[in-house]
C-alpha cells in the first residue's frame, strides 16, 4: 500500500485544493480555517512553494509562551518551517515510520517540488483499518470458500 492509494481513497484523486494558507496570513485566521475545515494543520505557502505548516501543536505552543495577542501574528513567525514529507510512491509504513521518528502527525506528498497532497496520521490510520477489514473479509470468504484462491 502506497501513499498515493491512500490520497486516492482521501480526495477521489489528486487533489486540486489542499486546505492552507500564506505565510503573510495572521494566525487568527489560520486557526479559524482549521476550525471550519475540522483539520489540524495548514499547509503554509509562499512565492516558492511550500513554506512550513501550522498544525494545532503551533497554537499550543503559542498559548503556554504566554504571548499577548498571539492571534495578530504572522504565520512566517510562528509556523513550523522545518516541513517533513513522503513521495506519493512511498509506502504507508514508511510514512508512519517517518511520523514516529519526527513526532509529527501530519506530512506533505511532494511530487519533485509540487505538493499533491497532505496526509494526516488519522488518514493513514483510516487506510490501514479499512485495508486490514478487507483483508479479513477476504479470508473469511476464502475459508467459506466464497471467494477464488490467491494467485501464486
Amino acid at each position: 500500500m502506497i501513499v498515493s492509494e491512500i490520497l486516492n481513497s482521501k480526495y477521489g484523486t489528486f487533489p486540486d485544493h489542499i486546505i492552507g494558507c500564506v505565510e503573510t496570513e495572521l494566525v487568527s485566521d489560520a486557526i479559524e480555517r482549521m476550525w471550519e475545515n475540522k483539520v489540524g494543520a495548514l499547509v503554509v505557502s509562499n512565492d516558492d512553494g511550500v513554506a512550513g505548516v501550522f498544525s494545532e501543536r503551533d497554537v499550543l505552543r503559542l498559548l503556554m509562551t504566554n504571548q499577548d495577542d498571539f492571534r495578530s501574528l504572522k504565520l512566517s513567525d510562528v509556523m513550523t518551517r522545518n516541513v517533513i514529507g513522503v513521495s506519493p510512491n512511498d509506502t504507508a509504513e514508511s510514512a508512519l515510520e517517518t511520523m514516529r521518528e519526527n513526532r509529527i502527525r501530519h506530512l506533505t506528498v511532494m511530487e519533485g517540488d509540487n505538493l499533491v497532497g497532505f496526509l494526516s496520521l488519522r488518514d493513514l490510520m483510516v487506510f490501514k483499518i479499512e485495508h486490514a477489514k478487507r483483508s479479513a473479509q477476504f479470508l473469511k470468504d476464502q475459508i467459506a470458500g466464497q471467494s477464488d484462491p490467491l494467485p501464486m
